[in-house]
């Protein structure tokens, strides 16, 4: 299931984030180029997945209309 795999992913994200955040040994901007890149990721899962339309139940469809 797609969705499910980019949920998974938008997790991933979210942790390194975190390790990022508590690791003294990473500059600030490490960790926002980290959360720009679970910004991305978020979009993706919430507007990206249901626009490739594989994997979707009937009631899971997303429409631009």
């Amino acid at each position: 299931d797609p969705k499910e795999t980019w949920a998974f992913i938008t997790w991933t994200m979210f942790a390194i984030y975190l390790h990022t955040r508590t690791n003294p040994n990473f500059q600030s901007a490490n960790s926002a180029i980290v959360a720009f890149l679970g910004f991305i990721i978020i979009w993706i899962c919430y507007f990206g997945v249901n626009l490739l339309g594989i994997g979707l139940h009937s009631y899971g469809s997303f429409n631009l209309h």
